[in-house]
């Protein structure tokens, strides 16, 4: 057998949701965080609306938002004003301007109920009306002014990288026992000098799993930084992440613009991941970045 292809659900039983329930989990985490609280609104916002999407193409709402549709969705909307489609968009929904700005709402909201509060109580007062009112003025400008350009992707980015910082927390398999089910792939391999393992998870269980049993994996990446292409020719057990791997990092740590089609991608040493801590309340999302290998080329005898 030269390929072994793992589906979507392949790490399931090692512990990671598959992708529908990846987005349950994932929002869960957004509520549960308390230094998320500003955009977990946002996010149920944005979930509604793909499940009424679902709805009016005749689908059943109530049967989840795929993980991967919920990244594309937010990115989307985090850089709507740049689509080519934009110039034909009349009107977004309100909300998506509204809950485009980098802003703790509630906390506006508060500022301004205050300044109310405060104008009634000293209304007999008529020295101080003026700045009174300029204060509730400036709550009501910070509430319902339009966003500009760097608000309008603020908000979403930001949901992007919190939901990232998730993603790979979930995905992370540090006990190797996890994947102990994988172990009939290696001994595949060591019948056979040579298997390539193309899978659709950016997981770790096929790296925790031939770590364990001190068997070399190579997933291809100093030769697409050599050459811009997968090459697995010769013995050896092989692994090809078709889409992405929670892993890898596009460039320098310093470098965090957007990258070009073909850029350096380096590899986190396990080490280093395993030494966050389980309960980390945020991971540096600067310094690790999953990528998509779509673009990818793959060559394989």
């Amino acid at each position: 057998m030269e390929i072994v292809l793992l589906g979507a659900g392949a790490s399931v039983e090692g512990g990671v949701p598959a992708s529908f329930k990846m987005t349950e989990r994932i929002y869960n985490e957004f509520c549960d965080d308390a230094s998320l609280k500003s955009l977990s609104a946002a996010l149920t916002f944005v979930i509604g609306g793909l499940q009424f999407q679902h709805g009016v193409s005749g689908e059943n709402p109530f049967s989840g938002v795929d993980v991967e549709e919920l990244f594309n969705a937010v990115d989307f909307l985090s850089a709507r004003t740049a689509s080519e489609a934009a110039p034909f968009v009349n009107a977004w929904h309100p909300m998506v301007d509204w809950y485009g700005r980098h802003h703790d709402f509630g906390s506006e909201i508060e500022s301004l109920v205050r300044h109310i509060k405060e104008m009634c109580e000293i209304s007999l007062d008529r020295s101080n009306t003026t700045w009174r009112q300029r204060d509730v003025a400036d709550a009501f400008h910070r509430l319902f002014a339009p966003p500009n350009a760097a608000e309008r992707r603020g908000t979403f980015q930001s949901i992007t990288e919190a939901m990232t910082h998730h993603l790979i927390s979930i995905t992370y398999i540090r006990n190797p026992s996890l994947v102990g089910y994988l172990v009939p792939l290696l001994n595949l391999f060591k019948r056979q000098k040579r298997l390539v393992v193309a899978t659709l998870n950016y997981d770790n269980s096929i790296e925790r799993v031939s770590a364990a049993h001190n068997i070399p994996c190579d997933a291809g990446i100093e030769n697409w930084n050599d050459t811009g292409s997968f090459h697995f020719g010769g013995d050896g057990l092989h692994l090809l992440k078709l889409h992405g791997s929670l892993n890898w990092r596009y460039g320098s740590i310093e470098n965090t613009s957007y990258p070009p089609l073909i850029s350096p991608i380096t590899v986190v040493n396990a080490v280093d991941w395993d030494a966050w801590p389980d309960n980390a309340p945020y991971r540096d999302t600067s310094q690790v970045e999953t990528t998509k290998a779509s673009t990818m080329r793959c060559h394989s005898p």
